[in-house]
């Protein structure tokens, strides 16, 4: 008799080579496209300028900008936090090929998780806060939760493209076609308290408001 265990052991390793095989194709896919990508040096240079002191930083966005943000942050080795399963082994290895750093937990959303991945971590950090399933343009709480026990400043980013492909997800995920530009929109850096976890969908409207903003830059 099969035991469970064995049984997991091999829909894990299925998962893991079936995702290999798919980021494989994006990435050879993706890094032909970078090469006529232009993206905007404006808010390159702003974005230089805030993380010139390597403080603990969180760049948040929203998870339809993922692919031309990668782009963007792999000349900062960002590490591109993502759930586990198939679809963040995807994410993670698309996010190596830009030049950043994959980490994945089981539930991103969830404090315990979030804490284990990021001890000793004190450099850039990257979360999609409405991944990785959505609903759309709503906060999830990691981001929140980290800043506010680890001392990080909340920074948000969009990136408009254009020409741009929206694909009919729930996340109208962006794919910049080739020969298109990027414009970089950096927002103001948030903090957040230990006393603001009492209130996270205040503080979540907070995060909301300000990646909607950037949205019309």
């Amino acid at each position: 008799m099969v035991s469970r265990a064995f049984t997991s052991e091999i829909a894990r390793q299925v998962v893991s080579v079936s995702a290999c095989a798919v980021s494989a194709v994006f990435v050879v896919l993706l890094r032909l496209l970078k090469i006529t990508w232009c993206i905007d040096a404006a808010g390159k240079l702003k974005l230089d300028a805030l993380l010139i002191d390597d403080k603990p930083t969180i760049i948040v966005f929203w998870h339809g900008h993922m692919v031309p943000l990668l782009a963007v942050l792999n000349r900062y080795s960002a590490s591109v936090l993502s759930s586990s399963g198939f679809r963040g082994t995807v994410i993670g290895r698309i996010a190596e090929a830009f030049g950043n750093i994959s980490l994945q937990v089981g539930h991103p959303d969830t404090n315990s998780s979030l804490q284990a991945v990021l001890v000793g971590q004190t450099g850039l950090l990257a979360i999609a806060v409405d991944g990785p399933l959505g609903p759309y343009h709503e906060v999830k709480r990691g981001a929140i939760i980290l800043s506010a026990t680890c001392a990080a400043r909340i920074v948000p980013v969009s990136v408009r493209v254009r020409p741009a492909v929206y694909l009919r997800r729930w996340d109208r995920m962006v794919l910049p076609p080739p020969f298109a530009r990027f414009s970089v929109c950096v927002g103001r850096p948030m903090h957040f308290a230990r006393g603001d976890l009492k209130r996270p969908d205040c503080a979540g409207e907070i995060v909301r408001a300000a990646l909607e903003e950037l949205e019309y830059c």
